[in-house]
């Protein structure tokens, strides 16, 4: 989900840009992934809800008067599982595939909701 979108006016500072590779990529249960997660190389990794891969890359020391911050840029795909015997909500899901912007719409509005619902008196 998103949970925060922002933007910044302020003049652009210095950059520098340096792809990482991970050095290793590991599930819970010890099986290396890193062959399959390493590149869009056609290579799949598939998994289940629940699962996953901790993943380490090497850190460069940051440079002098400068900040570090990350963006991940990833490829796949999604298979999207409804639940058994639940009402299939089609015309949310037809929103999501076709209106832009419509995930990040409906991710702020569940989370909002939910710290609404945290934030009630009991």
């Amino acid at each position: 989900m998103i949970d925060h979108v922002a933007m910044s006016y302020d003049v652009e500072p210095r950059l520098a840009v340096q792809e990482l590779s991970p050095a290793t990529a590991q599930t819970a249960k010890g099986e290396d992934v890193l062959s399959l997660v390493r590149a869009a190389d056609g290579q799949a990794w598939s998994f289940e809800p629940g699962e996953g891969a901790e993943l380490h890359f090497p850190v460069p020391p940051v440079p002098p008067a400068m900040a570090r911050s990350y963006l991940v840029r990833t490829t796949g795909w999604y298979t999207i599982r409804l639940p058994e015997g639940g009402d299939d909500d089609y015309a949310v899901l037809q929103r999501l595939i076709r209106e832009p912007g419509a995930v990040a719409k409906l991710s702020n509005t569940t989370l909002n909701e939910a710290l609404r619902v945290a934030s009630a008196p009991r």
